[in-house]
């Protein structure tokens, strides 16, 4: 399945600043909303994506065609978040896998 089309994708890969960044106190190269050669994508100019909080990661390799996503959600925030859920008839209830 293909998300962006390879015009977008270039734009979405090309360095718009690079830098201290600020909040995340750190050297980075950002694109148009992602990060670029993150060292979880093994450094490559050619990968653009993001990292989030708790592990998860998502980008594409533009040189290699590979697309990764992981995202980790400890079950516990699942229950929570499905016990405090209020669907149509009342509370829904977590039943586990």
């Amino acid at each position: 399945m293909r998300l962006l089309s390879p015009g977008r994708a270039a734009l979405a890969a090309d360095v718009a600043v690079e830098g201290k960044d600020l909040m995340l106190l750190g050297r980075y190269a950002k694109g148009l909303g992602y990060f670029v050669g993150l060292p979880q994508m093994a450094g490559e100019r050619a990968a653009f994506g993001h990292h989030g909080s708790g592990g998860s990661i998502a980008f594409a390799d533009r040189a290699r065609g590979l697309a990764f996503g992981l995202t980790r959600t400890p079950a516990d925030e699942i229950r929570s978040a499905v016990t405090r859920a209020k669907g149509p008839t009342g509370p829904t209830e977590w039943k586990g896998p």
